[in-house]
């Protein structure tokens, strides 16, 4: 004790003490990307161990090791649906069935979103009120089924449903949007809270303004605050981004997209979709039939985005035939899974909505094939931990 203390008075300083390189780069390969760039400029052993090829590998298995993808088939003979969740393996091109359990509703089924262990469907009775909506909360671990309170004025075939997690606090929360019957457009939305007991209450609100909600694209969490894309429904019929605070549940101000939709191509509008790439937003937008083009959000006061990516149909290595146009073609991306060096898009290309992996530097697409004992892809749905 006194030898170290007198070797700190002479050196002015501690004699650095290494960590094991085995323990180092154990803990460094289960990171995501973001921070594998932070650590990268820790000392030169972490960024020489970061910038190996043998890690990027490990490192992209163990982010894909976490997601996990929901699959449901239609109704059988007994008039049941079943389920069944995989993980990723192979270096994420096959899928390997974890769980498999049943729903037997009473009336018809479609499956709306899943988040961790929890699935929402809704399902609704043909011969009753006019596709009066039944929301359903299905724990696939525990197998507990909650049915949610109606909603007024709701009906199941104008609504969209969605999870939303607040993660300081793990509450739970349920958004559904509530659409003019011939308008497509989006009058409220309300929220539920699945964790609290004491209020077992759709909360509604008024949307700002005359905005058409947009049913086909993803609905992004960051940072606590909901994004989602909307079309002004007024005199210019411009998209833009609408924000609401999760916890508060209170709107926020509007973020203008990088580029508007051409009025050459009356989809295009459909080919928006919001993405979360290194903690930012992402805008991914068809700018012609054969360019895709990504942009990340850098001030969502100013609405400055920056260009990231562009993707070429042409430029594709192993392209499915099914997809020839961005703009009337199905190519819709699930999730981002970066890693120190390189970006992935998972997508779902085509009319049977096959899972593909994009790597952005190769511009190689790879079919993630899913053997699932008979059960028909018509939906899914992923779940990607950090954790």
């Amino acid at each position: 004790m006194e030898e170290n203390e007198e070797k700190v008075k002479v050196t002015g300083k501690k004699e650095k003490q290494d960590l094991p390189q085995d323990i180092i780069h154990d803990m460094l390969w289960r990171l995501p990307g973001k921070s594998l760039l932070r650590f990268k400029s820790i000392c030169k052993n972490w960024c020489n161990t970061i910038s190996h090829p043998d890690f990027e590998e490990l490192n992209v298995q163990q982010l894909m090791s976490k997601i996990r993808i929901n699959v449901y088939s239609p109704k059988d003979a007994h008039h049941a649906y079943k389920c069944a969740s995989f993980e990723l393996q192979e270096k994420g091109l096959s899928a390997k069935q974890l769980t498999s359990f049943y729903l037997t509703p009473k009336f018809a089924v479609w499956i709306e979103d899943s988040f961790s262990n929890l699935l929402l469907y809704r399902a609704h009775d043909p011969v009753g009120m006019p596709f009066e909506i039944n929301l359903y909360v299905f724990d696939t671990v525990t197998h507990e089924l909650k049915h949610l309170p109606e909603i007024k004025g709701c009906y199941d075939h104008t609504s969209r449903c969605s999870f939303m997690c607040i993660e300081s606090t793990k509450q739970y929360k349920l958004i559904i949007f509530q659409y003019y019957e011939l308008l497509s457009l989006a009058a409220m939305c309300s929220f539920f809270s699945l964790n609290n007991q004491s209020d077992n209450k759709w909360r509604a609100y008024k949307l700002p303004g005359f905005q058409r909600v947009m049913k086909s694209c993803s609905l992004i969490s960051l940072n606590g605050v909901l994004h989602w894309i909307a079309q002004d429904f007024g005199l210019h019929f411009g998209a833009f981004i609408q924000t609401m605070d999760i916890e508060t549940e209170e709107f926020m101000r509007i973020i203008e997209v990088p580029c508007q939709p051409c009025a050459e191509y009356s989809r295009v509008i459909m080919n928006y979709n919001l993405l979360e790439m290194k903690g930012s937003l992402g805008l991914m937008k068809a700018a012609s039939h054969d360019e895709l083009v990504i942009w990340v959000l850098k001030d969502s006061v100013r609405s400055q985005w920056i260009q990231q990516h562009k993707i070429f149909v042409l430029s594709m290595v192993h392209r499915p035939s099914c997809l020839t146009s961005f703009i009337y073609d199905i190519f819709q991306p699930l999730l981002v899974l970066e890693s120190c060096k390189t970006t992935y898009l998972m997508v779902a290309v085509g009319g049977e909505s096959k899972l593909y992996w994009y790597n952005m530097e190769t511009k190689e697409l790879r079919h993630i094939a899913i053997s699932s004992d008979s059960i028909s892809t018509c939906s899914l749905r992923t779940i990607y931990s950090n954790q």
